[in-house]
């Protein structure tokens, strides 16, 4: 049962993969269709964007209350009636509203998965699931541009995946059984762990109890030998009873009330710590500042590397929207390879490595001839971001400690979808006065700042 649910996880996050590359692989076609200035792009993706940051910051109650596998469902339905929306968008306004749902349900799905995993699969999944996302964000741009090949329209691309989102949300729906029995299980296993834990607290408080009982008789045998006065003796011997059995009395009284404080303490233990106190956690503001530059290289060479190759390389739109599923299928390549990598290299080491084949990657998309040597310049970049998503949220414990990790994490998810919504946009607005040209400079100052600052947050976990 369980392994079946991990079936279905895998494909929610091909899923959740799917729609991500599409409006950067058709837009050198839809611009001129709707009518509207090529930098009009990061205008959508930075409505979706939005929708998934305040859906993101709204989920723990929403999941808290209603499930993981219920909002994983219906959080994948809302990205179907978005991308459906847009396949009738035939006016730039339209792409714009149902943009909206779409960045909803994006947010919702991305924060409950990746959290469930955490808790309840080891580490090796989450490089593997981030590559089943790299794999449906490389299958999007191949139906994109097939669709464009033999129909001559995007709206039929839009509409394949808004399709494939629909039939999943029905596997998703029957799957909602499998969830709850995980979930049960899981119950289960922190009750016994709390009975487990209940049973030693006890066994320890009956042992110091013994233990003080040795010590009051010992007492209690100095005291009655040092009274050799006839007078008395029987009083004095009383009042050491008494005073001993009010002894063990208090000292009971005060392990009840030591008890009580572990149980309030442990109610009370997960502490809130906002994002001011988050920040302030020495390392942090440089954890947030890198993994924004990294979100930045990765969103941006999504959305735009397809519109720099019809507009620098001289490649057609077809042909382009192919290649921009090659960024992604480094991606999906490289997150594979770096599942069995964590098995051999740390967190930190498998960093630095996808950081050298980025500034590769870079590289090559700087040298002017041909198409070809940009596009293998792009699967490089692809294959370096792909291990530094998951290698940086699962190092954050490591990191900052497991009881500051939660905070870590949600300030760093945040500084993604921020990244996403800020970085892809502000390059079209330079590219619109400089040309995209551009393209690999802004690609190189994000790349130096995310180096620097990673080495930053290492010298100070050291």
């Amino acid at each position: 049962m369980i392994s079946l649910l991990l079936v279905v996880i895998y494909i929610s996050f091909i899923s959740l993969g799917l729609p991500d590359s599409l409006l950067g692989s058709a837009w050198p076609v839809m611009y001129q269709e709707l009518k509207v200035p090529l930098s009009f792009s990061g205008i959508v993706f930075m409505i979706i964007y939005l929708g998934t940051i305040i859906s993101s910051l709204g989920s723990e109650r929403i999941i808290n209350r209603y499930g993981t596998g219920k909002v994983t469902s219906f959080s994948v339905l809302l990205t179907a009636l978005g991308m459906l929306g847009f396949s009738f968008g035939h006016m730039f306004i339209l792409l714009c509203i149902f943009a909206i749902p779409y960045g909803l349900g994006a947010g919702s799905i991305d924060t409950a998965l990746n959290n469930y995993v955490a808790i309840n699969y080891e580490s090796r999944h989450m490089s593997w699931l981030h590559c089943m996302w790299g794999l449906g964000a490389s299958i999007g741009p191949y139906i994109m541009s097939t669709m464009l090949k033999y129909t001559n329209s995007w709206k039929n691309g839009y509409r394949t995946i808004s399709f494939i989102q629909f039939g999943l949300t029905f596997i998703l729906f029957l799957s909602l059984p499998l969830w709850n029995k995980k979930a049960s299980d899981s119950e289960k296993v922190n009750k016994d762990e709390e009975g487990k834990k209940e049973e030693k607290e006890e066994i320890i408080e009956i042992n110091s109890l013994n233990k003080e009982e040795e010590k009051n008789k010992e007492n209690k045998k100095e005291t009655e030998s040092s009274h050799n006065i006839d007078i008395g003796e029987i009083e004095i011997s009383h009042t050491t009873d008494n005073l001993l059995v009010n002894d063990e009395k208090d000292k009971s009284n005060t392990t009840v009330t030591i008890k009580e404080g572990k149980k309030e303490e442990t109610e009370t233990n997960p502490e809130v710590l906002g994002l001011k106190r988050t920040v302030q956690i020495p390392g942090v503001l440089e954890a947030i500042i890198c993994f924004f530059c990294y979100c930045a290289i990765e969103t941006t060479i999504g959305l735009w590397c397809s519109s720099y190759l019809v507009m620098e390389r001289n490649v057609n739109e077809v042909t382009a929207a192919k290649f921009a599923s090659f960024f992604y299928i480094g991606i999906t390549i490289g997150r594979a390879i770096s599942g069995f990598l964590t098995l051999r290299l740390n967190d930190n080491q498998i960093i630095r490595i996808g950081e050298g084949i980025i500034f590769a990657g870079i590289i090559m998309i700087f040298i002017p001839y041909g198409y070809w040597i940009a596009v293998i310049g792009f699967i490089l970049a692809g294959f370096g971001c792909a291990p530094l998503f998951p290698c940086i949220i699962h190092s954050a414990p490591t990191i900052f400690g497991v009881d500051k990790s939660q905070a870590v994490v949600g300030v760093l998810m945040a500084s993604s979808s921020g990244s996403a919504l800020i970085m892809p946009a502000l390059f079209g607005v330079i590219a619109k006065w400089i040309g995209l040209k551009i393209l690999p400079y802004y690609l190189s100052i994000n790349l130096i700042i995310m180096i620097f600052m990673h080495y930053k947050v290492m010298k100070k976990a050291i």
